[in-house]
């Protein structure tokens, strides 16, 4: 199984509504690649950039695709995975990354945590992955 971060502004809520994780291309195609690399079963940990919070975990239930019809305000990002979620917490309960910076292995940097989210779908251990799914099976 994999497991990546996906490093989302403002669209969880309609990921999760929809079951459609999209992407642009990103930097030398970069982003297609990666979720090129995602099967049915693999896992993704959704981030809320701009508000630092971990929000849910989705598992890819179709594997990359392309579409160009607008799902999400913000751009068309044609580059997509049906997903259905794993666990979704509730806005206010979303997670502060802050408060688990010193427990993830994924945050190699824990002064300077903020540059791994730089990029986007990098990969989460199996380790961090059950960390933050016991902490959000506790908050749901």
């Amino acid at each position: 199984m994999k497991i990546k971060m996906a490093v989302v502004k403002d669209n969880i809520e309609k990921c999760m509504e929809v079951g459609i994780l999209g992407c642009s291309e990103g930097r030398s195609g970069v982003n297609v690649t990666r979720l090129s690399e995602l099967l049915p079963g693999d896992k993704i940990v959704f981030y809320a950039t701009g508000i630092s919070k971990f929000a849910g975990i989705a598992e890819i239930t179709e594997s990359v695709y392309q579409d160009e019809k607008q799902i999400w305000n913000d751009g068309v990002y044609p580059y997509r995975v049906k997903i259905k979620p794993v666990i979704y917490l509730p806005k206010d309960k979303w997670i502060n990354v802050r408060d688990m910076v010193n427990d993830l292995d994924y945050f190699r940097n824990k002064i300077q945590w903020s540059m791994h989210f730089m990029q986007n779908l990098m990969p989460v251990s199996e380790k961090d992955y059950k960390k933050l799914f016991d902490k959000m099976s506790k908050l749901k």
